[in-house]
This record gives structure tokens, C-alpha cells and sequence, in this order.
């Protein structure tokens, strides 16, 4: 099988249904002969609603450092650019034999499976066959009852807890909050960001009585002025975040300290290099094109604008910038909009390749804008945003970002 024929034939699997589905999980991973993988590499596991792929990214990194890139894994969800990027090894995607290989080989297993518990099992099988022994493990919705969660990690992470996914997840924050708390495990320690008092309050209560001991950002874990990561099991100093972006600093101090909760025994060197050297696309990804600076962000909800307009506002003070934006079906566009209009001089709603798009001249009639206007293109788009100004912005949907990117190219 070659890895174009891979991406068709696990594409045909199906989306996912959460009823049923870790049970479906359960079964598929033990017929293929991947319980081990369960847990021989130890897995770090990280819930959210923004932030967790940041999260990921940095957990993925200081494992790379600590460790070894060669006795690493990592998961993320989505992917921006390449399917590949799902499953990684060391920082590095897998390969495309390794990839077009192994899924001829789980393709064999005659248990029903979709697409998203497919790409889980792959990882399973790719992590266990090349001996790592530590994998950041990003869920990929929710976390109770997504498929990630058929592994017994060292530790979790709650990266933050919004309004997102509300037709499948619940419509409050607590609801939200009890499926994402439902990666905590007895004994499995769990660190989390700050959230919302009533969130907090179902994390603490699901933790109690689950038996997993809680470390919380702001209280157990302390960042500190220059960025310095406190935890009850030891502090680390001089540390310098890689990812650029307002809340980078908070999700750098949950993923070191869910690390350390694991009980590893980390080098502050390392330590420093590994968050200094983490990545990840489409996250504030900054770029140059025809002498001006665009902004690739994958933000889709209203927590994550109001995060993406502070660190425009504090990265591009002053400036002069424009909007390129599409959304899919299932966010609440008016509350994703509404911390970012007012910073931009323009607006050009675009078309998104996917069948979950939102039609650019509806986005436009519902949300507006002085300076706002459809396009039937990504290229006419960001030739309209382009004209006078200084930065260009693409935000609203992953699945955006790679048409802008070719575009850009």
C-alpha cells in the first residue's frame, strides 16, 4: 500500500460516534495485539479546550531533551498541514512507509472503527514498534470517552476549560469540564490551568473521588516573573517559551509540571532546551509574504479570539492589520468574532475546502463589518486583506490555515 492509498482508505472509515466508541477502541486495540501499548510508553495526556496542542507541543519537546528523541512519541489533534503530523516520532513526523505500512496492516482487523480511533490505533502500533518509551498524547475531543483515553497515562493535563463543542461535550462548563476530567485515572496525577470556578469545581470533585492527586496552576504550580516554574516537586528557572503567543508561558508551566508530576528525574538544562525548542503549526505561526507579516492561528472559539486579539494587540501594537477568516458548522461565530473585528481594518470572508464549511456570504450577513466582504477564494480573499496593510491574520478554522498557506506560496 502507498501512503496516498493509506490516507484514502482510512478517510473511508468514517467520522466519529461517540457512543460506544472507547468501548470500539477497547476491542479493536486488543484483537490487533496493541494492549501492550496501553501502557509501555509513558504516556503524558493532555485535555482542553485551548491551549492543549501548545501543551502538547511543549510536553513533546522536553521529553525530546530529556530523554532522547529516539525513545519519544507524540499524538496532536488536529493536524494543520500534513495527516503525518498526527503521529510523530522524536520531533519528527512518521514516515510515509512507516505510515502507508502499518495502516495496511490494522486495516486487517475486522472490528469497526472510525477514522479518529484508526489514527489512535496507528499511533499505538507506530509508538510501540519503534520502543518509545514516553509519548505526549493530545485527546482528540472531549476526553471521557475519546479514544486516547484507552490508555493508562503517567500523568494529565487540563489545559483550560470554554464553551466549544457544546453539541456533543454539553452546553456548560460543567458538563464540558466533567468529560475532560474523565482522563484522570486513580493514582494518575492531573495538573490543570486556570479555569473558571465552576469548572474547577467538577475537575476537583472528579479528582477526589477518582483518587488522582491535583496539582493547580496558580496554587501547586507557580509561574513566576521570568519565567520560573515552581512545582512540589522542585522549581525550574530561566526558562524561555518557544511558542510565541499571549498564554504560551501558561501552557509551557502546565506541560513542565505535569512532566515533573510523572516523577522523572528532568535535568534543568534540558529542561530550558526543551521548551525553547518547542513547535507547532498554526499557533500564532508567523510568516513573510510580499513584505508583510500574516499570522497563521487556528483559534475557532471565543476563548481562543480573546486570547489571539491580546497577543496581536500585544505583539503588533499599532499596526495596520486585516482578517482573512472562514469557520466550519458547530462554533458560535458572533462569540468568536466578537473580541477580534475591532482590530482590523478589513475583513474578507473566505471559503473553506471542507463539508463542514460555513458559506463565506452567510459568515458575512451574520457577523458584518464595515470593511467586511465574501470571497469565492482563498486568493481573492487575501488579496483584498493584503491591500494596505501591514499584517494579514488567518484565523477561524484549521482547515483554513493550509489553503492560506498555499496561498501564501
Amino acid at each position: 500500500m502507498r501512503y496516498e492509498e493509506a490516507l484514502i482508505a482510512i478517510s473511508n472509515l468514517g467520522p466519529r460516534v461517540f457512543s460506544g466508541g472507547l468501548d470500539r477502541m477497547r476491542e479493536f486495540v486488543a484483537v490487533a495485539g496493541l494492549s501492550e501499548a496501553l501502557t509501555r510508553p509513558k504516556y503524558v495526556h493532555v485535555a482542553g479546550t485551548n491551549g492543549k496542542g501548545s501543551t502538547t507541543a511543549y510536553l513533546q519537546s522536553l521529553m525530546c531533551s530529556c530523554f532522547g528523541e529516539s525513545r519519544v512519541g507524540a499524538f496532536f489533534s488536529p493536524y494543520v498541514f500534513d495527516p503525518r503530523e498526527r503521529i510523530q516520532l522524536g520531533r519528527s513526523l512518521v514516515s510515509k512507509d512507516d505510515f502507508a505500512r502499518l495502516t495496511a496492516e490494522l486495516l486487517r482487523v475486522e472490528v469497526p472503527i472510525s477514522e479518529f480511533e484508526f489514527k489512535t490505533a496507528l499511533g499505538l502500533a507506530t509508538w510501540l514498534e519503534k520502543g518509545c518509551d514516553w509519548v505526549a498524547l493530545e485527546v482528540g475531543l472531549g476526553g471521557r470517552l475519546d479514544a486516547t483515553n484507552v490508555v493508562t497515562a503517567a500523568s494529565g493535563a487540563i489545559v483550560s476549560i470554554g464553551l466549544d463543542h457544546v453539541n456533543i461535550l454539553g452546553d456548560t462548563l460543567e458538563k464540558i469540564a466533567f468529560e475532560k476530567a474523565g482522563i484522570a485515572k486513580p493514582g494518575m496525577p492531573m495538573v490543570v490551568g486556570e479555569l473558571p470556578a465552576e469548572a474547577m469545581a467538577v475537575v476537583e470533585r472528579h479528582c477526589l473521588d477518582v483518587g488522582a492527586p491535583l496539582w493547580r496552576l496558580g496554587q501547586e504550580v507557580v509561574l513566576e516573573p521570568g519565567y520560573r516554574v515552581v512545582t512540589p516537586l522542585g522549581a525550574f528557572d530561566g526558562l524561555a517559551p518557544g511558542l510565541p503567543g499571549f498564554k504560551q508561558p501558561e501552557n509551557m508551566a502546565v506541560a513542565l509540571a505535569a512532566l515533573v508530576a510523572t516523577g522523572a528525574a528532568l535535568d534543568p538544562v534540558a529542561v530550558r532546551e526543551g521548551v525553547r525548542l518547542a513547535r507547532i503549526p498554526g499557533r500564532f505561526e508567523l510568516h513573510e509574504w510580499r513584505g508583510k507579516t500574516v499570522v497563521l492561528d487556528g483559534a475557532h472559539n471565543g476563548e481562543a479570539a480573546a486570547v489571539l486579539a491580546q497577543s496581536l494587540r500585544d505583539r503588533f501594537p499599532g499596526r495596520r492589520m486585516a482578517l482573512v477568516t472562514g469557520m466550519v458548522q458547530g462554533h458560535d461565530a458572533l462569540r468568536f468574532y466578537s473580541p477580534l473585528l475591532a482590530l482590523f481594518d478589513r475583513v474578507a470572508f473566505a471559503p473553506i475546502d471542507s463539508p463542514r464549511a460555513r458559506s463565506p456570504f452567510e459568515l458575512l450577513t451574520e457577523v458584518g463589518g464595515p470593511a467586511a466582504r465574501g470571497f469565492d477564494s482563498v486568493g481573492e480573499a487575501l488579496a483584498y486583506a493584503s491591500e494596505g496593510a501591514e499584517v494579514v491574520v488567518a484565523t477561524g478554522s484549521f482547515y483554513l490555515l493550509t489553503e492560506v498557506l498555499a496561498g501564501l506560496r
